[in-house]
């Protein structure tokens, strides 16, 4: 996690970690899911051409998801 909170503070991109806590099952292995949820923001001016500003939040989002992905998360929500 340490690597993904620096890229996301480089970025600043803002960043958190949880972990709740369960009991174990006694049949079988336990099973980590990392959940990441991404909420974005206009990331260019809105009188600048709808493809420019599609490719600005595209950019981002990218950003964003290989955050995520150095993080470990098999599960991504986007808003």
């Amino acid at each position: 996690l340490d690597q993904a909170e620096a890229k996301a503070k480089e970025l600043a991109i803002d960043f958190k970690a949880y972990k709740i806590p369960a009991l174990e099952e006694q049949g079988r292995a336990p099973r980590h899911v990392r959940i990441a949820a991404i909420q974005n923001k206009i990331a260019a001016s809105t009188d600048l051409p709808v493809l420019e500003q599609r490719n600005a939040i595209y950019d981002k989002i990218e950003e964003m998801v290989a955050v995520a992905a150095m993080a470990g998360a098999n599960v991504l929500c986007l808003q």
